[in-house]
């Protein structure tokens, strides 16, 4: 079970006076800073804070800040270090793994605006008891809009809001149970395979080729349900092509299984219009996802699933017991966001500006992968791209040469199966702006830089090999070092 939010400062802030770290009358971090190590609202670090005075840890002084009590610990035990107070990216320059929102454009005068008009006028709404699958306002609001931009036809009773994918995959697998078989892309989003094993769930890997999720293979594994990403597969970025949804919804209604299709960023694509979800083919055999995370921010957990008609009447007899966990407040100002137009506004604002910085890092990119003989894949949607450079280093000693220049990174091994060396790198520009571009494009070159060096030394290592042993290691070498190591006789003895 998912721990609330601020237990986790009001455990940890008693685990560093339990060890004697934050000593008597120590000065705990300000409410701004555990709110940003604990990527919480001041209101959820005010709760852990009144607790804790509460319950005599912590004592507070006007307008200064909380300090820590005198009292006698007794508790001994290994201290938690999950957290700290130094900013997560001090220590990093870039980090290309994750969006990490557009906060500089993000509406928050709006948003404001929203929540005191919420606040004045929907007070009964607020204080009367959640509704199980989430607020009837947001529902009809996404219903409404997946009808006008996705061409989906549904119904707002089909809506289920539901606090993040992961709690989405949750949700599912009360529903359609722990006795059927679980398919998965691979590569594919990790996560699921984590929440499966918790849940010891029956699943199996599924592997793509260039259309994506490969049918032949998915007959072979005989599962009941299949996760699938068909309008941007991350991190492949492999649209799925109509033919090969025909095939995949001929497979679900041959085998009465379902496809659960998970449409994480189908509102940004930059180029042309919004891809139709798989669920415009089929509204029987598909349950549909998606989460508001990637449009508006990592830090805003609501997401929702869109089931088939048919389905609807035993969720609601099953599941009721499964309330939504997910802040009536934020639900009602997501529901106004949306139904105004601003949700919309902001999207185009937000692709426009991703546009702009994806053209000026594909130029970019495309002279640097032309240098280096570096393979660049990139697609008209999502905010990553996939960069293969021809120097077999592995993804170990890649990410190691990353570190040292300060950038996080993911290898494409990271979301497979079976790990192997990819000499593949998965690359998120969300993370720059027009000030700091030339600045990442310039580390990332250091990047593949230091990758060819570190081949090169691999390389001439086993030339030395070659030339001081009987050992025929010339069949391993590429082609141009093989061909130095021909043509170098052994002349003389290898140093001591």
């Amino acid at each position: 079970m998912k721990k609330i939010l601020y237990l986790e400062i009001y455990e940890y802030v008693i685990d560093k006076i339990k060890h004697k770290q934050w000593l008597p009358n120590f000065k705990i971090p300000s409410k701004r800073k555990l709110s940003e190590a604990f990527n919480v609202s001041l209101i959820t670090v005010a709760t852990a804070l009144e607790q804790l005075e509460s319950e005599g840890y912590i004592y507070s002084k006007e307008r200064i800040g909380y300090f820590v009590c005198d009292i006698e610990v007794l508790a001994k035990h290994e201290p938690n270090n999950k957290y700290n107070f130094e900013p997560n990216n001090d220590d990093y320059l870039f980090d290309f793994r994750n969006n990490n929102g557009d906060i500089l454009n993000f509406p928050f005068s709006n948003w404001q605006k929203i929540e005191r008009k919420i606040l004045n006028d929907n007070k009964e709404l607020l204080f009367n008891k959640p509704q199980s699958f989430g607020e009837q306002p947001l529902r009809k609001a996404i219903a409404n809009y997946l009808n006008n931009n996705l061409a989906m036809n549904v119904s707002y009773k089909q809506i289920i809001i539901t606090s993040g994918s992961d709690n989405s995959y949750n949700n599912l697998i009360n529903f359609f149970g722990r006795k059927i078989k679980y398919g998965l892309e691979d590569p594919g989003y990790q996560n699921i395979s984590s929440i499966y094993k918790l849940n010891d769930l029956k699943y199996q890997y599924i592997p793509l080729d260039d259309n994506g999720i490969n049918i032949d293979e998915l007959k072979k594994s005989k599962v009941d349900i299949v996760h699938v990403s068909t309008n941007h597969h991350y991190p492949s970025g492999i649209v799925m092509p109509i033919s090969r949804r025909y095939e995949l919804i001929k497979w679900a209604k041959d085998n009465d299984s379902i496809i659960v299709e998970d449409d994480y960023d189908v509102e940004l694509r930059l180029k042309g219009k919004l891809i139709n979800p798989l669920f415009t083919l089929d509204d029987n055999n598909i349950v549909y996802l998606n989460t508001f995370s990637l449009t508006l921010n990592p830090g805003f957990r609501i997401a929702y699933m869109v089931l088939p008609k048919r389905l609807v009447n035993e969720y609601e007899n099953k599941m009721s017991t499964f309330k939504c966990n997910v802040s009536k407040l934020e639900q009602l100002i997501l529901a106004e966001f949306i139904s105004s137009g601003a949700y919309e506004r902001y999207l185009n604002k937000k692709k426009k500006r991703y546009q702009d910085i994806r053209n000026i890092f594909i130029e970019k990119m495309t002279s640097l992968s032309n240098k280096h003989n570096l393979i660049l894949k990139e697609a008209d949607l999502g905010l990553h791209v996939l960069i293969t450079y021809p120097y077999k280093v592995s993804d170990e000693k890649v990410l190691e040469i990353a570190k040292t220049l300060k950038i996080k990174i993911y290898p494409l091994s990271h979301f497979m199966h079976e790990k192997k060396d990819t000499h593949t790198l998965i690359v998120n520009y969300s993370c720059f702006n027009k000030d700091n571009i030339e600045k990442g494009i310039s580390i990332l070159e250091q990047l593949f830089e230091s990758i060819e060096k570190a081949w090169f030394n691999q390389a001439f290592c086993l030339i030395y090999l070659l030339k001081y042993s009987s050992i025929d290691l010339a069949a391993n070498l590429p082609a141009p070092i093989a061909e130095i190591t021909v043509a170098a006789p052994v002349t003389a003895s290898p140093p001591a």
